[in-house]
């Protein structure tokens, strides 16, 4: 048992140091192509590039700031915001925040950044977990993160590429389910039982989803974040991106 204590303050420490020095070294600095600015019918490509800056001076609508990332760090650059903004955000002198430059060198506010504070909260979530439940709550975390990785490197990027929305989150729903089980509660009779459970009432969830999207007539189309993904992406469907995200949360059930 004194072993076992051991091996799991270990545990705790060394996510903790790790989560520390990630958070330390996280930056935003990276160049993606974007197809964001519209000109009537026409779509105007440009490179937009982020990193961090801070914030020397605020001064109503513009302020200074120091560039930390990429080939311009430690340069000056004013940059244009509201007053309201600066205020929703609380801006003040040496706050850390995201900055945006495109193809012509125009630097714009984008937002706050948060990186570091979520990955120390994810750190010490995980540590929780792994104090408090020890060997089980390990591999529930392994089963979390099998999750995160089928949504992030299966679902999404098949409905980027056009494949059905609907039918893609019911394959990962249920890899996600049958992972997460056995990697959480190991193969056993009970196991293989539960699973069973889950898939049907999967199935019962996805017959209802595909109603109430059909029944309802729902669209998706709610904000401009949803016209502009189907401007950019006109083969996705955002009515099966509805029902897939209802299958997705049935899992948390």
């Amino acid at each position: 048992a004194l072993r076992i204590r051991r091996v799991r303050v270990i545990a705790c420490l060394g996510m903790l140091v790790i989560g520390l020095f990630v958070a330390t070294m996280a930056t935003p600095f990276t160049a993606t192509r974007q197809q964001a600015f519209f000109d009537g019918e026409n779509t105007i490509d440009t490179t937009m590039t982020y990193m961090r800056a801070e914030v020397r001076s605020l001064d109503g609508a513009m302020m200074t700031v120091r560039l930390l990332d990429g080939p311009q760090a430690g340069d000056y650059e004013l940059v244009r915001i509201n007053a309201d903004s600066s205020r929703e955000h609380e801006l003040s002198e040496g706050s850390i925040i995201v900055v945006g430059t495109d193809s012509d060198g125009v630097v714009a506010f984008i937002d706050r950044f948060r990186v570091p504070v979520l990955i120390i909260m994810g750190t010490l979530f995980a540590v929780l977990v792994l104090a408090v439940g020890g060997r089980r709550g390990g591999t529930s975390l392994a089963g979390l993160t099998v999750g995160i990785l089928v949504i992030g490197w299966m679902i999404v990027p098949l409905i980027l590429q056009g494949h059905d929305a609907f039918w893609v989150c019911i394959a990962g729903a249920y890899i996600i389910a049958g992972c997460s089980i056995f990697i959480a509660h190991g193969v056993r009779r009970r196991t293989v039982i539960s699973l069973l459970c889950i898939a049907a009432v999967l199935a019962t969830v996805c017959l209802l989803s595909y109603l109430a999207v059909t029944l309802a007539s729902l669209t998706g189309l709610v904000d401009e974040t949803a016209f502009y993904l189907k401007q950019g992406s006109p083969h996705i469907n955002l009515g099966g991106v509805i029902a897939g995200g209802i299958i997705i949360a049935t899992l948390g059930v």
